[in-house]
């Protein structure tokens, strides 16, 4: 379909964004991708919403 074709014919990009919490987070995880970006994420978050955020990443 289109839309496979298109995903398979373009390179996967990241875009920088800030979130900023409503509660102070002390704790980070920083995860270093192949390409050199960095994702941090509070140390308190849920193990099934990073689980899904890096297959979405993959």
């Amino acid at each position: 379909t289109y839309r496979r074709t298109q995903l398979h014919s373009q390179p996967g990009s990241m875009v920088p964004v800030t979130i900023t919490p409503a509660v102070p987070v002390t704790d980070y995880l920083r995860l270093r991708c192949s390409g050199g970006q960095t994702l941090e994420v509070p140390a308190n978050v849920s193990p099934q919403w990073l689980g899904e955020l890096l297959k979405c990443l993959d």
